[in-house]
């Protein structure tokens, strides 16, 4: 997997441009490096059948819809065109997210946080850009908790319910 900025025009073609510069520290997207040390970079390209996804801001919120129930919208805020909200499902009363942070490198949830106390914790007081020790940054991320409640609709016999699950992320905790 490689993270990387496009740099020309896109277009119908199977080749994407990823100069230097504007985001990218080299034209390599593959190996074990930093921008700090491109030693370990490998060139090449990916298998045939390999998928390149946009990056997309997605914000998800529990709103009234017009019909009085409590349901869930999403919002894409980097497209003005979509920046509406848009209702994905009524009868969603509470949406949660909630971070497992692992905050002394064995790759293990030593805590978890909400997004506004990592937020509220996160400090860089030497400009470096990187998250201070002993505070809780979004780096530390390695799961995230996701709790959603479902409240009946047009029916208050059924009490509401609650779902959760946890996630890995994949890219994060790994050796």
């Amino acid at each position: 997997m490689a993270v990387f900025q496009q740099s020309g025009q896109g277009g119908n073609s199977s080749t994407v441009t990823h100069n230097t510069g504007g985001g990218n520290c080299t034209k390599a997207l593959k190996g074990n490096f930093t921008c700090d040390d491109n030693s370990g970079e490998v060139w090449g390209t990916y298998s045939p059948g390999s998928s390149i996804f946009v990056v997309e801001r997605v914000a998800y919120t529990v709103e009234t819809s017009v019909s009085g129930q409590n349901a869930l919208y999403r919002r894409t805020p980097d497209n003005a065109a979509d920046n509406a909200l848009e209702e994905l499902i009524q009868g969603i009363s509470d949406l949660q997210f909630v971070y497992g942070l692992d905050q002394n490198g064995d790759n293990a949830v030593d805590r978890f946080a909400t997004a506004t106390q990592i937020n509220d914790a996160f400090a860089d007081d030497d400009g470096d850009g990187n998250c201070d020790s002993n505070v809780l940054c979004f780096s530390q991320v390695i799961s995230i908790s996701v709790e959603i409640t479902v409240a009946p609709i047009n029916n208050t016999n059924i009490p509401n319910q609650t779902f959760t699950t946890s996630l890995r992320l994949r890219n994060r905790g790994l050796s």
